[in-house]
């Protein structure tokens, strides 16, 4: 999204993405080969905090080569060619970020797998809970950081010379963009609140690290007796 914001074309969205399905069997070899046995085993979550650091680093460095794309302008009349090596530089750095959210992944699997079968009878729905509670936990800052981006950023209905249009829209939703475009413009970001999520983010990563690595710790020290059900101390 952000990326075609910044001018990234369809062209060259297509360029990238053309790239990224060609290697994309990369991925699950890894995670066969090395990771699995990496995961595997009683100390699974110190993997896991391991890749913390690495992954807030790595998404630092996607958000980073998203913002100053090349060709990055105010100007969305502005058309011009994205090099490849671009386009090369983003797989990598994506796929370094998708590698370190597999390995913190699969150390979470393992760690749940561990925990359910101390009860065997009731192993696949404890499973299945804590794996719907790890997904809940994952996807719902999604919509309120979109709802933050956009309470952020400011858009205006601009013309081919830079000036705002008369009469334009403010941008703030489909249909003002639309009524943009009929009048001849187009939407232009002049306040961007892309950096500030990105900030908001580390900042948030930090305090998560501080405060939860020890509760981390302890739950992986915690003896497997007791997360059987109906037994054992906890």
């Amino acid at each position: 999204m952000k990326m075609s914001e910044y001018a990234f074309s369809g062209c060259h969205a297509h360029k990238a993405h053309s790239v990224f399905r060609s290697t994309r069997f990369l991925l699950p070899i890894v995670q066969i080969f090395f990771l699995a046995q990496l995961t595997a085993g009683p100390q699974s979550l110190s993997l896991f905090l391991w890749a913390f650091p690495l992954r807030v680093l790595s998404g630092l460095l996607l958000a980073a080569s998203v913002y100053w794309l090349p060709n990055r302008t105010l100007d969305p009349f502005t058309t011009s060619s994205i090099p490849f090596s671009y386009v090369a530089l983003l797989f990598l750095v994506s796929n370094i970020h998708s590698i370190v959210q597999s390995v913190q992944f699969m150390s979470q699997m393992s760690f749940f797998s561990r925990v359910a079968s101390q009860s065997p009878s009731n192993g696949a729905t404890i499973m299945t809970l804590l794996n719907a509670l790890s997904n809940l936990g994952s996807m719902w800052p999604r919509p309120l950081v979109l709802l933050a981006l956009e309470s952020l950023s400011e858009k205006s209905c601009i013309a081919s010379g830079g000036n705002s249009i008369k009469g334009g829209a403010a941008c703030h939703d489909s249909t003002s963009s639309e009524k943009c475009k009929e009048l001849g413009g187009m939407c232009a970001t002049l306040k961007d609140g892309y950096p500030i999520i990105v900030a908001a983010g580390v900042v948030y990563c930090v305090l998560w690290w501080v405060t939860m690595r020890s509760v981390v710790e302890r739950l992986q020290k915690a003896p497997s007796a007791g997360w059987k059900l109906g037994g054992g101390n906890r």
